[in-house]
């Protein structure tokens, strides 16, 4: 009797599932060309999942941090607070935010529906709060020193604090943390049993690419992050959150505020941003979509609402070099609607062969350096050494992350084997400049 209760409760369009070896063909492909070591696909056409798998090291059922792609989410839970009548989408933000006070004057006239749209002017290297475990209000006061880029509301500029803002409004507004919140509203009412907004402990193991190797990742879930990257679910679950998009059941909104959700209005030159969804095209065919990458996970939505038909592509491992997962999901739309795939992706196996090379040169390069300052007393004049060998690098250090508006831990997290070939490049570059002090100085003292 409990099995036949459980049957009965899971959405009958999740218990579907067709066999689609050529698109299981074209995933697997991919998979080699970029590296990947585990994948989940789950297809969806005319309001029902018709196929689902998982490759590798990821299943269907397995959760990931899904990034960006939190930011519908977030976006339902305004659009349900607005709802309740406790949100005006025109108003200005600091309505729910008034103990929140920013240097900038225009951040008084920036009005929850252009957080929304990414009209607000918000730079997208806006601050954010330092450490792991930086709470949505520590990062919302972050912001406090920001200048907007533009006038509110005349530009659509993708940055993430929009969405940081809009999760601590719906803390103010609600009386609950963010992600107790969308547990309550969304999560749960949709039954997304394995997702969470509580932490990662039930994720995939994810990735980064060391050289081209899977290796493990330095990056840990940031609870403060909620709103813009860091809630946790599966592909089984998103594909709920998915069929609820397209016109499904439960009704967590009308059908006029889930119709606004999709409505495009921050105009970029492919697409326009809509509310956690950008509206425009996926390969030829009129879709909503959106990616979501943290280091070491990444993944792409692609609706198609005309069809009510959908396709979830999630990885359990990230690179700063490509979108792989969106290039997937587009081919995958593409067989769907018997078109073609998108090309012109360069393969993520290549561009690691060639970071590979680049990292052997750049150390052995510091090693010969090393092995000369070593082997040969005197050379250049003692302030070229400290000028050239010395404070030149050091100094190339310092300022890089603040030209390139990123972290260290930044770099860290997305790109540890850059990184850390860089770092002891350096190294070597310092210790091998110091020999050459060293060796100058008693070279000079041996002549007197």
């Amino acid at each position: 009797m409990k099995l036949l209760l459980a049957l009965l409760l899971l959405p009958v369009s999740l218990s579907v599932s067709a066999a689609m070896p050529e698109v299981d063909r074209y995933v697997e492909a991919k998979m080699a060309d970029h590296l990947i070591p585990g994948l989940a696909l789950v297809v969806i056409r005319e309001g029902k999942v018709v196929h689902r798998r998982g490759f590798g090291e990821l299943g269907t059922a397995q959760p990931i941090i899904i990034g960006s792609l939190s930011k519908a989410f977030t976006a339902t839970a305004v659009m349900t607070l607005v709802e309740a009548g406790k949100i005006d989408l025109d108003a200005p933000m600091q309505r729910y935010l008034p103990a929140s006070t920013f240097d900038d004057p225009g951040m008084a006239g920036v009005t929850v529906r252009q957080l929304l749209n990414q009209t607000s002017g918000l730079p997208a290297d806006a601050p954010r709060a330092d450490g792991h475990d930086a709470s949505l209000a520590a990062h919302v006061a972050a912001l406090r020193g920001v200048r907007l880029v533009s006038t509110p509301g005349t530009q659509h500029l993708y940055s993430s604090p929009n969405y940081q803002l809009l999760g601590r409004i719906v803390e103010v507004v609600s009386g609950e943390s963010f992600g107790d919140y969308v547990q309550r509203r969304v999560l749960d009412p949709l039954q997304m049993t394995s997702s969470s907004t509580k932490g990662a402990g039930n994720a995939a193991p994810g990735h980064n690419l060391w050289w081209g190797w899977a290796g493990p990742s330095t990056y840990r879930w940031e609870p403060g992050r909620l709103p813009t990257a860091s809630i946790v679910a599966s592909a089984d679950d998103l594909s709920r959150f998915v069929l609820w998009q397209l016109g499904g059941e439960p009704r967590i909104l009308s059908d006029e505020s889930r119709a606004l959700l999709h409505r495009g209005v921050g105009k970029s030159e492919y697409f326009s941003y809509a509310m956690g969804w950008r509206e425009g095209t996926t390969a030829g065919v009129p879709s909503l979509w959106h990616g979501g990458a943290v280091p070491s996970y990444r993944g792409a939505v692609v609706m198609i609402p005309q069809s009510r038909s959908g396709v979830i592509v999630l990885t359990n491992m990230s690179t700063m070099f490509a979108d792989h997962t969106r290039e997937i999901a587009a081919g995958v739309v593409a067989s769907m609607e018997q078109g073609p795939r998108p090309e012109g992706f360069r393969p993520l196996r290549q561009v690691y062969a060639l970071v590979a090379v680049g990292s052997l040169l750049l150390l052995g390069f510091a090693v010969h350096g090393l092995v000369r300052a070593l082997r040969q007393p005197g050379g250049k004049e003692k302030w070229k050494i400290i000028a050239f060998d010395l404070l030149l690098p050091l100094a190339a250090i310092v300022v890089a992350p603040r030209i390139f508006h990123v972290s260290y831990r930044a770099m860290w997290e997305g790109a540890p084997d850059i990184t850390l070939t860089v770092a002891v490049a350096v190294l070597l570059g310092v210790v091998a400049a110091v020999f050459k002090l060293v060796r100058r100085q008693d070279t000079v003292i041996g002549r007197t």
